[in-house]
């Protein structure tokens, strides 16, 4: 069995409100490597889950970050 290789990120805000209180692991995205496809990721927040290419998250990041 191959485990799981995932990166938990923190979120600062939720819907461009800023999160209160004590950080809280339930509110961390977590980023997976997909169990077949290299070229995907797998992102999860709150329990609900999409695949994503990795390059198009990548290039996503660093346009938003080009500003």
């Amino acid at each position: 069995m191959i485990n799981s290789i995932e990166t938990r990120i923190r979120s600062y805000e939720v819907q461009g409100e800023p999160i209160k209180g004590l950080p809280n692991d339930a509110d961390d995205l977590i980023v997976s490597a997909h169990r077949i496809q290299n070229d995907f990721v797998i992102l999860d927040w709150h329990g609900r889950t999409i695949t994503v290419s990795a390059n198009d998250l990548e290039r996503a990041i660093k346009n938003a970050r080009n500003h």
